[in-house]
């Protein structure tokens, strides 16, 4: 029986609904923890949280928001909120018809004729929090669309766009898995719906306040103006890649035992003569770790290559290590003594490409039962070549000066974040000359020039360097 109850009537009013919250904590030290409404008020406000000991066992947050959206008949209905300074947007309190929080906490939303609900559980000892959706009513082909927002940070601090954000994913099945900073763990987002589909689209939400933060003088907006006169890595690629490799044949043999051929096409010659090397990775701890691998020879030296040359290695006999792993993640690549080559495909970490998934199926002896093969999707590979466009035959010719509405004009690029007491301006690139002009009545309102006190902070930590 619950113990708390709810005004149902007052749970569309924020004044109401803000102030009343889910709290969720497990025994490993992660937590769920946001407004009954799903809006984050405060910075350590959201939906997955973790205690990391590498990090001196601080609380980061991993999982701020998942955002719902209805499509039906036509139609969509966004069920996410965010505060942006006095705005909120969208507005998906206005279908909250319910709250209960026994036995956990549960959310109902009526968009029309249909009832939506939504239930979220932490499990007591393990860091994973379980999301269930049920339509109660409602027609035939309904789609829900989730859109989650992955922040990446201390609990204590907020994070803005950034050069050192991974923004890319790996495959999983039936979802993604994130990481966006090193010595971070991995997010994995996994849906048993059928027909649940990943689609890639990372997007930057600038801007996004916490109200009760932002009322005690902590403004989290930002603004970004980009002159786009001159781009680094990852948008010009520096390196032309010397092949491809996919998974020709693959059978199962039974046990632990499984059967591979790979092909590799040519792309071009390489200076000096190349060997190729196969690993299955476990993902733990935020670092990969060969599990297993299958490097070998090439049956013609790659500084000898002609493009379009293609080359069977095969058929390799491997066998499934004993260990209590379910899933590998299968990379390639190709490496000499200058290091390891570019090839074309889906980039997974330094110099090793992924060409699948190898999927393990065990009974409760840990005996191998099964093992499959999953390739990286089309669909993936032509993002990741995507996110390598060389985007320098699109950009603004040097000394193009640009303007945002008049408040700022530059020449560079630049991003301009309000503090509690002033702003912080971070110039990209920074090995390079340009001007920004400040409209300083407009942009954040910060008064005459001649009463300021310009400080300068490092890169990245933003540590103080002294006055200007």
């Amino acid at each position: 029986m619950a113990f708390l109850k709810f005004n149902k009537a007052e749970l569309v009013n924020l004044s109401y609904s803000l102030k009343r919250e889910i709290i969720s904590a497990n025994k490993t030290g992660a937590y769920c923890n946001t407004s009954i409404v799903t809006c984050n008020t405060r910075r350590y406000h959201g939906l997955y949280a973790v205690t990391l000991d590498r990090f001196g066992g601080d609380k980061y947050l991993l999982l701020s928001s998942l955002d719902e959206t209805i499509f039906a008949r036509g139609q969509q209905f966004n069920l996410g909120i965010h505060c942006y300074g006095d705005i909120y947007e969208p507005r998906g309190h206005k279908y909250v018809v319910d709250f209960d929080d026994d036995p956990v906490p549960t959310i109902t939303y009526k968009v029309g004729d249909i009832i939506f609900r939504k239930s979220l559980m932490l499990l007591p000892e393990k860091d994973q929090l379980l999301i269930r959706y049920e339509m109660l009513q409602g027609p035939d082909g309904v789609t829900l669309q989730l859109r989650p927002f992955l922040p990446f940070r201390s609990i204590h601090s907020l994070t803005h766009e950034n050069d050192a954000a991974r923004t890319g994913f790996t495959p999983v099945k039936g979802g993604a898995s994130f990481c966006l900073y090193e010595g971070f763990p991995d997010l994995v987002l996994q849906s048993d719906a059928k027909g649940f589909k990943f689609n890639h689209n990372p997007v930057w939400y600038k801007g996004v306040t916490y109200s009760d933060e932002y009322r005690r003088g902590f403004d989290c907006r930002d603004i970004f103006v980009d002159a786009r006169t001159s781009f680094d890595m990852p948008y010009l690629k520096k390196e032309q890649p010397v092949a491809s490799v996919k998974v020709k044949d693959f059978k199962y043999l039974g046990g632990n035992e499984i059967e591979v051929s790979y092909e590799w096409t040519a792309l071009r010659p390489t200076e000096k003569p190349t060997t190729a090397f196969i690993h299955f990775l476990e993902r733990h701890g935020g670092e990969n770790h060969i599990m297993f691998q299958d490097d070998h020879g090439l049956p013609k030296l790659s500084s000898e290559w002609k493009a379009g040359e293609t080359f069977v290695c095969g058929p390799h006999k491997l066998t499934i290590p004993t260990a209590e792993h379910y899933r590998y993640i299968w990379v390639a690549g190709l490496y000499n003594k200058e290091g390891r080559q570019p090839l074309d495909g889906f980039l997974y970490d330094a110099g090793r490409y992924q060409i699948g998934t190898l999927n393990v199926e065990r009974n409760k002896k840990n005996e191998v039962t099964n093992v499959t093969f999953e390739p990286v999707s089309d669909e993936a590979i032509a993002e990741a070549k995507a996110g390598l466009l060389d985007f320098s035959k699109r950009v603004n010719s040097e000394g193009t000066m640009i303007t945002c509405d008049g408040k700022i004009k530059t020449d560079g690029s630049v991003k301009i974040q309000k503090t509690a007491d002033g702003a912080i301006i971070f110039p990209y690139p920074r090995d390079k000359e340009f001007t920004v002009m400040l409209d300083t009545r407009r942009v954040f309102d910060l008064g005459d020039p001649s009463d300021w006190k310009l400080v300068a902070k490092a890169a990245l930590t933003q540590e103080d360097m002294g006055e200007i």
